[in-house]
C-alpha cells in the first residue's frame, strides 16, 4: 500500500501521512484510531509508536546537550 493508498483510505490529505511517515507530524489519537480502520492493527499500537518516539527523541536532544 502507498502512502497515498493509505491516504485516500483514512480520507486524509496525503501529505499529512508523508509527514507522519518522515517524522515531522504526531501521530494523534485520531489518525490512530483512523490506521486502526484502515490497516487493523490497534489503535493502542500506533500510540504507542509515538510514544516511543518522542521518548526516543527526548533521549537523543538530552545526548546532544550533554
Amino acid at each position: 500500500m502507498t502512502q497515498r493508498d493509505l491516504a485516500l483510505q483514512m480520507h486524509r490529505p496525503a501529505k499529512t501521512i508523508s509527514e507522519i511517515v518522515t517524522g515531522k507530524k504526531a501521530i494523534t489519537a485520531e489518525t490512530a484510531l483512523g490506521l486502526e480502520r484502515a490497516l487493523g492493527v490497534e489503535a493502542q499500537f500506533w500510540m504507542n509508536l509515538q510514544s516511543s518516539y518522542e521518548l526516543a527523541c527526548a533521549r537523543l536532544n538530552q545526548q546532544r546537550s550533554a
